[in-house]
């Protein structure tokens, strides 16, 4: 049985599905971005310079980073200046 979403992850689910524009930040305040990487929505996915998601041919020096993500592109971070359960979309 899946569990049942909190009203918070909810408006960010349709607020990401509802967006004119290819989301690519999620800002979350601090309670709402614990919600999400503690739902096993969120992955961690290798970054290269430039922000560029890693493609797996990039030279063995070449320095990745992983970083959380939802879907497949979507990094999900913390913004301390925003309200506990509140969120900020970035195309």
């Amino acid at each position: 049985m899946a569990k049942e979403l909190s009203s918070s992850m909810a408006e960010l689910a349709s607020a990401i599905r509802a967006h004119p524009n290819p989301v690519q930040v999620a800002l979350c305040g601090f309670d709402l971005w614990l919600e999400v990487l503690g739902s096993g929505h969120a992955k961690g996915r290798d970054f290269v310079a430039g922000g560029k998601l890693a493609t797996g041919e990039e030279l063995p020096t070449a320095l990745k980073v992983p970083i959380m993500v939802i879907g497949d592109r979507i990094v999900i971070s913390f913004d301390p200046t925003l309200p506990p359960d509140d969120f900020l979309l970035k195309p």
